[in-house]
């Protein structure tokens, strides 16, 4: 009896060893008529937000054409005409308005995956210029995909339950050859 609850354990501690899995990632490429920009950022970001319900995160390593730097990214909520803001120190290249680009639940938003047009505010990305009948933008084009998970990592309470059952059972062994 005592050799079937040990191995009761042992196929328990067995079956019961699973996997966690990073944060979620996101990969966002802004397109617009001369640059292109790319980041990365967790799915569901901690963060809080402004009166209007925007919010920023910085900082965010971000590719201009290939050169990386450090900037900060603002999403405008529909109360703000929704859009995004792409921030490098005081110089501002991208400030675009258009979809809200994340739903909010529980107090923490999580992007919304897909193509969305976008139209450049005046000194924000995209190809302003004066035409007959005042400002014209060329549209902007913002990709959220979501990035596949890496290998799955173990979670240590599993191990920890996994090793339990193996010492139980090397345990009832040796006291079983012992006698």
């Amino acid at each position: 009896m005592k050799n079937f609850v040990a191995l009761l354990a042992l196929s328990a501690a067995a079956l019961t060893a699973t996997t966690a899995h990073a944060s979620t990632m996101d990969a966002f490429t802004l397109t617009t008529s001369t640059d292109t920009y790319t980041f990365s950022l967790p799915a569901s970001p901690s963060t809080s937000f402004n009166n209007a319900g925007d919010f920023t995160l910085q900082p965010v390593s971000i590719s201009d054409n290939g050169k990386t730097q450090n900037g900060a990214v603002e999403f405008f909520s529909s109360n703000d005409l929704g859009g995004i803001s792409i921030t490098f120190g005081q110089n501002n290249p991208v400030n675009d308005i258009g979809s809200q680009l994340f739903t909010i639940s529980k107090g923490v938003p999580t992007f919304t995956l897909g193509t969305f047009t976008l139209t450049p505010l005046n000194g924000g990305g995209g190809d302003n210029y004066w035409g007959d009948n005042g400002c014209v933008s060329n549209n902007d084009y913002l990709t959220i995909t979501q990035i596949p998970n890496a290998s799955p990592v173990p979670e240590p309470s599993s191990i920890a339950f996994l090793s339990t059952g193996l010492l139980a059972a090397a345990g009832t062994i040796r006291r079983r050859f012992s006698r």
